[in-house]
């Protein structure tokens, strides 16, 4: 086949047989397997917000007006586990970054080198020198520059400046995953602080009316029925206050491990009523999303797998570069300097890859699958935001609600309670009555509080939803 082949080339003038060596190269690669389509918002009838509501924005934990909150939150961000390895992350895609970019130029070299060698007698080289010893000292610069005719360095850099500006929207978004924590669990815990005391006060308010119900039982004026019904109570009283202190505990504990805080230190502090934290979302919609960092992030990481699918494809072309090197060598450090010891020379090379078993092509399907990974994953973290955005402010919307009718439950309850007191200083009702209304109007401040923090829970979970980057891009 080469004998058939060889008198062919022989005729073809220059340019052509570098055409058909660059057709040949071109050929080798296999064309590249259809990618699945990137998800819009508009695709999902979502529109996009311009920037993130105002409550949403900056340090937005400030606004409920905690300075316990606002230390902790402090010490999270300075040293929390999670952020270091962000910025570790960071930092590694910016050295990336930079190794890529220093292809893009020439590179300059010194040597410098002495050498001490007996020569062989019977060897190549003739007398004077063979038999002897020789000192050999040289001294030289080396340029190499490569020619990105091909766009592969381009690509490259392009590539590794995605992959470091993605490391930075991740590093953001694990700073605004970290305040939500800090924050949610902080609630939970001083919620669960004042529902300690609110379920003392209940328990206080059953064991009277256990006990008022075992000395009326002794006296036949109740069933055993109704003794029983308030052991029951009791009981249940006894249970919930245990539920509360392990919840205080649980998130306690939570909230240390995101602050690096002692737990000593956490406990020392005074228990503290929830905030009020009104935020305004009348003008927020189901279908609206915002400029989250982690959206940002995976679209510059399917930008980055592009150029490196458009790399890989450019390794099948043919690589051009250019050395040069300068220097001066010597048998003898004497005339080490002379001019006649210099040395110069320019070396132009082509490196076409003809045959690599595979390993271009094998390069170029795993970067095919690297692109459809990332769009899969950018696709998947629209749909994921997208429902987290809805979900967090359809909460936010039922969490008000419920909050507004605990708070007429809760008023309605204190003013019967109030009515009881007021009839058994008038002897109108006995003790027990005064109990009960009072237990019940404890309890209603319990509903009032649970539904306090799991608005304010809701709330933060819609910052965290709609928390976007200073960013202009469009994810």
């Amino acid at each position: 086949m080469v004998t058939l082949i060889q008198p062919l080339i022989q005729r073809l003038p220059q340019a052509g047989l570098c055409t058909l060596l660059l057709a040949l190269l071109t050929a080798c690669a296999v064309p590249s397997p259809p990618m699945p389509p990137m998800l819009t918002a508009s695709q999902l009838s979502l529109s996009t917000l311009p920037q993130s509501p105002e409550f949403a924005r900056g340090a937005w934990w400030r606004a409920l007006r905690d300075p316990e909150l606002n230390q902790l939150l402090a010490h999270a961000l300075a040293a929390n586990p999670q952020l270091t390895l962000a910025a570790a992350k960071v930092a590694a895609a910016q050295a990336n970054e930079a190794i890529a970019a220093s292809g893009s130029g020439p590179t300059v070299n010194a040597q410098a080198s002495f050498n001490r060698q007996r020569y062989s007698a019977d060897g190549l080289i003739p007398p004077p020198i063979a038999g002897t010893w020789q000192n050999y000292s040289q001294i030289g610069a080396s340029l190499n520059y490569s020619f990105d005719l091909w766009g592969k360095i381009r690509e490259r850099v392009a590539a590794a400046a995605g992959a470091s500006r993605a490391a930075e929207l991740e590093q953001a978004s694990a700073q605004q995953w970290l305040a939500a924590e800090v924050v949610t669990q902080y609630l939970v815990w001083r919620a669960a602080q004042q529902e300690i005391l609110l379920q003392q006060a209940a328990l206080h308010a059953s064991e009277q009316l256990a006990q008022k119900s075992k000395t009326l039982k002794r006296a036949g004026l109740v069933s055993r029925d109704a003794q029983n019904e308030q052991t029951l109570l009791l009981a249940e009283a006894r249970t919930a206050l245990i539920a509360a202190q392990l919840a205080s505990s649980n998130a306690q504990a939570a909230l240390a491990a995101l602050t690096l805080t002692s737990q000593a230190d956490l406990a020392a502090q005074a228990p503290r009523a929830l905030p009020a934290w009104p935020i305004d979302t009348a003008d927020l919609r189901l279908n609206q999303l915002a400029q989250r960092p982690e959206l940002l992030a995976a679209k510059y990481q399917v930008e980055s797998a592009a150029a490196l699918v458009r790399a890989a494809q450019a390794d099948f072309y043919p690589d051009i570069s250019l050395s040069a090197l300068i220097g001066l060598s010597s048998l003898s450090t004497a005339t080490l300097f002379d001019s006649a010891s210099r040395r110069l020379g320019v070396t132009p090379a082509i490196s076409l890859p003809i045959f690599e078993a595979g390993a271009l092509q094998g390069a170029l399907d795993l970067q095919h699958a690297h692109y459809a990974s990332a769009i899969a994953i950018y696709n998947q973290t629209l749909l994921d935001i997208a429902n987290e955005s809805a979900t967090s402010l359809a909460r936010q919307q039922a969490a008000l609600k419920i909050e507004a009718e605990a708070k007429l439950s809760a008023t309605a309850a204190e003013q019967l309670a109030n009515s009881a007191r007021l009839r058994q200083r008038a002897g109108l009702s006995p003790a027990s009555e005064t109990l009960q209304s009072h237990l019940s109007h404890v309890n209603s401040r319990l509903a009032l509080l649970q539904a306090q923090r799991d608005r304010l829970i809701a709330q933060t979970s819609l910052i965290r939803a709609m928390g976007a980057t200073d960013s202009k891009e469009t994810p």
